[in-house]
């Protein structure tokens, strides 16, 4: 006679162990969002190709609107993408250019040093005193 008894002890399965990870779908994830931020990524491309001169000391400059004037290594003017001559370019600034605008001259290092005095001298007719000179 047993006076005493075990209690009826049935084991639980126990949860069931990670055994390996399935890197498939991970990938997948990691490739959809690859995808989506290089299509999403906008690239502005230069509104015309200058061959910029170099600067230590150069800075970034914020504002609201930025204006860019080139000068090529020909001596053309382009105001954004938009071949113009120097008097086109002083009637967009009285007639279109706001105070809130700023000016970034690209001038090719290759250019004449006389175009870029002679866009000089009409920015400084029609007051325009935030310009900056573009650099790499």
């Amino acid at each position: 006679m047993d006076s005493f008894s075990a209690p009826n002890f049935v084991p639980t399965p126990k949860s069931k162990k990670l055994e390996s990870f399935n890197l498939i779908s991970m990938v997948d994830v990691i490739f959809i969002l690859l995808i989506f931020f290089l299509l999403s990524a906008s690239f502005l491309p230069p509104a015309m190709k200058v061959n910029l001169p170099h600067a230590d000391t150069g800075s970034n400059m914020p504002t609201k609107k930025i204006i860019t004037l080139a000068i090529s290594k020909d001596g053309n003017y382009y105001l954004e993408k938009n071949k113009m001559e120097l008097d086109q370019i002083s009637n967009y600034i009285q007639h279109k250019m706001n105070k809130d605008s700023a000016l970034i001259i690209h001038s090719d290092k290759n250019s004449r040093f006389d175009h870029f005095i002679q866009l000089l001298d009409v920015l400084r007719k029609h007051n325009i005193e935030n310009f900056s000179i573009g650099h790499q």
